[in-house]
Parts: C-alpha cells; sequence; structure tokens
C-alpha cells in the first residue's frame, strides 16, 4: 500500500500537532467573572441565538451522530 503525497502530509500535520498537544502541560487560569451587560432599550436576544460557553457546551453535547471539536 502506498500513499501519496497529500495523505502523507496530512499524517505528518496530525502526529506533529498531537505529540504538540500532549507535551504541554496545562496552564492554571483563573477564571475571570464580569458583571452582565446591559443595554437599555435593546430587544431580548432570541432562543435559537446561542453565544454563552455554557449554551454552546449543552449543544455540542446533546448531538447524538457524528463528532463534535
Amino acid at each position: 500500500m502506498s500513499i501519496n503525497r497529500r495523505q502523507f502530509l496530512a499524517a505528518s500535520v496530525c502526529t506533529s500537532a498531537l505529540s504538540a498537544c500532549t507535551s504541554v502541560k496545562p496552564l492554571k487560569v483563573k477564571p475571570t467573572r464580569f458583571t452582565p451587560m446591559s443595554i437599555p432599550g435593546l430587544e431580548e436576544r432570541p432562543d435559537f441565538w446561542r453565544v454563552r460557553p455554557d449554551e454552546m457546551i449543552a449543544g455540542c453535547e446533546s448531538v447524538k451522530k457524528g463528532r463534535a471539536e
């Protein structure tokens, strides 16, 4: 079995990225809390508009088929 140049480069990049991710020590970052901003007279955002991190995580966790990254 032989691979072409594109497959070789893709495999090399994936291998390099994986080794870089596993060799980095996790950072200890203290989360920053901001007070919610409010603008008088602004319409409420629609229910389908997911912008907060907890809303995005919940959306990704609700996927039944496929792969979430």
